[in-house]
């Protein structure tokens, strides 16, 4: 598998497969080519001229996580004693 990054050319006519892997904690949100966005993330563009390709990511959500509840304490008991 070849990674590409930045700026590449290639001749008017080549088909380019382009699959968007997003990195930990992040996640792929769609391409953007010209004005047309594509939410699949493996993509194949024809290349007719000059054009600009974008694969969008975001953030993943963080889950939230609830609060952990501790179980309710017995209750103390106490004896009395009597004192010599």
């Amino acid at each position: 598998m070849l990674l590409l990054e930045g700026m590449h050319l290639f001749e008017e006519g080549t088909v380019v497969k382009l699959e968007a892997i997003p990195a930990e904690g992040w996640k792929f949100v769609e391409w953007v080519i010209g004005s047309e966005k594509n939410s699949k993330s493996i993509i194949t563009v024809d290349i007719t001229g000059d054009m600009e390709v974008k694969a969008v990511f975001s953030p993943e959500a963080k889950p939230v996580q609830k609060p952990e509840l501790l179980p309710k304490p017995e209750p103390a008991v106490i004896e009395e004693t009597e004192e010599e």
